[in-house]
């Protein structure tokens, strides 16, 4: 009798490395501010830590789009991401620290951060461009309309399907390039295949199975996707809170 297997599809998030024709300097300079924006937010955590006070994402957030614009050349959402990535590390340092796992929370300081663009505010396409919003201090970045496909069927990612975009700095091709995270739903078999996991914070796991002695399947599951819907949730529950703050009960 042969062995049953079950087929299971499996919703992913998926990552799609696309070499981009970004103007090396203007994308280095913008990269370098978002460094020196980190190493901002990085300070006055400090600070109000140094203060007993444990500032929130939001506190966060408030405290870079105070900054004045020569010292904030990116888009609004740009910044967002970057203070709720400076609290996330801040919360997972805590949360290992607890599991007495010895870990240090943020100090050290960036030269270089990836530049993020969310969806339908800060990059849009329009006139056969991707256009990656800045501050208005700065020209917007204009970009060729990547083509992203489908690694499990090669088929095309349609745009709305997309997210956030990632504009990053490829060290083994010298050259920036776009990193676009997808959906996919892939079929996998519920065998005897052996599978390592790593789990992690941008990445949400990547999982090595051994396929055969000489082959490994590497699958890493993105969960920026997940991080920007989990943001826009934040965004809309915050926008309701200060309007219920204000709101004053009259008894008739």
């Amino acid at each position: 009798m042969g062995k049953l297997e079950q087929i299971i599809s499996v919703a992913s998030c998926r990552t799609a490395i696309i070499p981009s024709d970004a103007n090396y300097r203007m994308a280095h300079d913008l990269c370098h501010g978002a460094a020196l924006l980190w190493n901002q937010g990085v300070d006055w955590v400090h600070t109000q830590w140094k203060a007993k006070r444990s500032p929130n994402k939001y506190d966060i957030q408030a405290f870079l789009n105070s900054l004045e614009h020569q010292d904030r050349p990116l888009h609004g959402h740009t910044t967002e991401i970057i203070a709720h990535d400076l609290h996330e590390a801040i919360t997972t340092s805590r949360t290992n620290q607890k599991n007495e796992i010895k870990v240090r929370l943020p100090w050290h300081k960036k030269n270089y951060r990836p530049l993020s663009f969310s969806k339908g505010s800060a990059w849009r396409i329009s006139k056969g461009h991707l256009h990656l919003s800045l501050s208005r201090v700065c020209q917007r970045i204009d970009l060729a309309i990547p083509e992203v496909f489908d690694s499990a069927t090669a088929n095309p990612v349609p745009y709305d399907k997309l997210s956030e975009v990632q504009l990053c700095w490829d060290r083994d091709k010298r050259q920036f390039s776009l990193h676009i995270p997808y959906e996919t739903v892939s079929d996998i078999s519920d065998g005897d295949a052996t599978t390592a996991i790593d789990e992690g914070v941008v990445n949400s796991m990547a999982l090595a199975t051994w396929v055969d002695d000489k082959t490994i399947d590497v699958t890493v599951i993105n969960g920026r996707n997940s991080r920007a819907i989990k943001r826009q949730r934040n965004r809309a529950v915050g926008q309701l809170k200060r309007k219920i703050s204000r709101y004053k009960c009259q008894w008739p």
